[in-house]
């Protein structure tokens, strides 16, 4: 996989931690999406980060994975992540 937030984060990250970890997902992907939602309030933003980030990990999922059952089974495990 992309190396998930998740992985980024360990197990169980508190909400901070978490914000974090997506914040920089989405400023690593260097498009003009970051910047653009910089200029959002801090709640709209740090959901717009949020769905952004999801995207994002869905789109590299799909992009990796030739194999259509491993791409359905990824796509459900991370649905199924907490949130």
């Amino acid at each position: 996989m992309t190396g998930t937030v998740w992985h980024t984060v360990g197990a169980a990250p508190d909400a901070e931690s978490l914000r974090q970890a997506i914040r920089q997902r989405v400023e690593a992907a260097g498009t003009s999406f970051y910047w653009a939602m910089r200029l959002l309030s801090r709640e709209r933003r740090d959901g717009m980060y949020a769905i952004y980030a999801f995207c994002r990990e869905v789109d590299d999922i799909a992009d990796e994975v030739s194999d259509a059952g491993v791409a359905r089974r990824a796509g459900r495990a991370l649905s199924a992540a907490p949130r």
